[in-house]
């Protein structure tokens, strides 16, 4: 068993059948991709970044020694996130992004990103990670939309140029 105690950093010594498990706390950015089936029934896909790391509560780190195989007497962030924030992240964005078409999220995207924001901070607030500084980017749209862009973008550049040359 572990005992509830958690150490401060520090240096520490141990009686020879004690181990002491180190936690990684520090705060890390992380990115992860998240593909949406938009209300349009067209496929979205979206970057989350956050910058996230392990809250400082003695009753939840307990806790999360009961789910999490410690490798070398060392927590990294990366397994705990693998545990209980990558499933978490993708469930809630795919729901409070789901119900808005494409067109809607792109004219939306500040209210929606505040949105998704709140969502993981509730989604988070009983897991081990603390979320932060959350952002959407690297946005895919469907090649189908992307496709109608460039084409509205290529007339409105020929107008100009079509402009442009009646004018000289």
């Amino acid at each position: 068993g572990y005992a509830d105690d958690i150490k401060e950093p520090g240096r520490y010594f141990l009686i020879g059948t004690e181990r002491m498990i180190t936690l990684d706390t520090s705060t890390q950015n992380k990115v992860q991709g998240v593909s949406i089936r938009m209300k349009d029934k067209m496929e979205l896909r979206v970057g989350v970044s956050f910058r996230g790391r392990i809250k400082s509560d003695q009753k939840i780190i307990n806790a999360m020694f009961n789910d999490i195989t410690v490798k070398d007497d060392h927590v990294s962030f990366e397994q705990v996130y693998n545990i209980y924030g990558r499933d978490v992240i993708a469930r809630v964005v795919r729901d409070v992004l789901s119900p808005y078409t494409n067109e809607e999220f792109m004219q939306n995207q500040a209210e929606i990103q505040k949105e998704v924001a709140v969502a993981l901070a509730a989604a988070m607030a009983t897991s081990p990670i603390e979320v932060s500084n959350v952002l959407l980017g690297g946005i895919k749209l469907p090649d189908e939309i992307t496709k109608a862009i460039n084409k509205q973008n290529e007339r409105e550049l020929a107008i100009k140029t079509e402009e442009n040359e009646q004018a000289v």
